[in-house]
């Protein structure tokens, strides 16, 4: 199944969008059924909302997943960790979800390694309790100042073993570990070569994007992301999620259309995994 990211307040009704965005409704006559209808008749599946700021409004959550369901289209979340919240804080927010068999919410890994597998298991052991359609994906994060403990899949596989839980997985982030491989970040490891299989053995959600002049979150257009290669991998594994389209359009727009990036990259990736 394709999946595609698209803005939070967009999908729960906030009128003050970024201009990429704004350009991007446009396109589909400023009707976010149009877009979302258009999106199913694309092929995509799924589409996935960021619940990352702070004390957010359980209603406001379940509106924005409800526009998705309604159209027939399942959703996913980007979540945040914060140090030393509490499970029952950061769970809140999912309170009012529409019924789901199961929610993935993708976690970037706090700074510290210790405290991000304290933090995984808190809420694997909360959700065992008291949230049993919520799992966890933990992401490979890019190579840089301030990107956390989990900044390769060798690192993200370290953290998943310590964590020890069938709640826990990961998020394989096609195009933060290229950037690293690119940039040898991704210790011993060269363009060719895929992740560990600590880490690639424990997907259950991916990020696509291509890697566009050193940029991450740009389309795909066939030659900016090893995409055959890594899907290869999951295809031969099994791999049971959704190859999930995580576009950042504010990054390339004015100079490439929002509708065109993400249809153009639908269509890349449909070529790919259907």
């Amino acid at each position: 199944m394709i999946g595609v990211s698209l803005l939070f307040e967009m999908l729960s009704g906030e009128t003050l969008l970024d201009p990429a965005y704004q350009a991007l409704l446009a396109a589909y006559d400023g009707d976010l059924e149009q877009l979302l209808g258009s999106l199913r008749a694309q092929g995509v599946g799924s589409v996935e909302f960021n619940v990352r700021r702070e004390n957010m409004d359980p209603e406001a959550v379940a509106r924005a997943a409800r526009q998705c369901t309604d159209a027939g289209l399942g959703v996913t979340i980007h979540g945040q960790l914060r140090d030393g919240e509490a499970p029952a804080d950061f769970c809140r927010p999912y309170e009012a979800l529409p019924s789901q068999e199961r929610y993935t919410i993708t976690l970037h890994g706090l700074e510290d390694m210790d405290a991000t597998v304290s933090a995984l298991r808190a809420l694997a052991t909360y959700a065992d309790d008291h949230m049993p359609h919520l799992f966890f994906a933990l992401e490979n994060n890019r190579r840089r100042a301030n990107g956390g403990a989990c900044q390769s899949c060798a690192l993200a596989a370290l953290a998943l073993s310590l964590v020890d839980h069938p709640r826990v997985s990961a998020c394989w982030d096609f195009g933060h570990f290229y950037g690293n491989v690119m940039n040898s970040a991704e210790s011993g490891l060269l363009p060719g070569q895929l992740p560990p299989e600590g880490f690639s053995a424990r997907v259950v959600h991916t990020h696509i994007h291509g890697v566009t002049g050193g940029r991450t979150h740009f389309p795909l257009d066939g030659t900016n992301l090893p995409l055959e290669r890594y899907c290869a991998l999951l295809s031969r594994q099994s791999y049971p999620g959704t190859y999930h389209l995580e576009l950042g359009f504010g990054r390339f727009y004015p100079h490439i259309e929002p509708r065109q990036a993400l249809e153009d990259s639908i269509k890349i990736l449909r070529g790919v995994v259907a």
